[in-house]
């Protein structure tokens, strides 16, 4: 009695982890079958003119010799002075009017 019950666990064990495999191997899949729909839909993407292209290789040059130059030999902030004069105009205080307070005595 007792090894029926062992089998019948063994077998519920075996079952689950089949099924586990099953979903494994289809999350696989369905990731295989994503990359090879974005690898694809490549395109040749031309430029409009050549100037473009020109202009887009001094522009990533550029920013890539900038960005050497702060990673190599970082520049101090340099701080300008400037002083802003502002008038401003502030309303008098206005008195509150006194409330005369009554006391109910007895």
């Amino acid at each position: 009695m007792a090894m029926k019950e062992h089998l019948q666990k063994v077998a519920i064990f075996t079952v689950n982890l089949m099924i586990v495999g099953l979903i494994i191997c289809g999350i696989k899949e369905k990731d295989k079958n994503n990359i090879s729909l974005q690898s694809e839909s490549k395109e040749d993407v031309t430029p409009i003119d050549s100037r473009v292209a020109n202009l887009q290789n001094q522009i990533a040059t550029d920013r890539e010799n900038k960005l050497r130059d702060l990673n190599s030999a970082p520049k101090e902030i340099q701080k300008l002075d400037t002083t802003t004069t502002k008038t401003t105009t502030t309303p008098a205080p206005v008195a509150a009017p006194k409330a005369d307070k009554k006391t109910k005595s007895s």
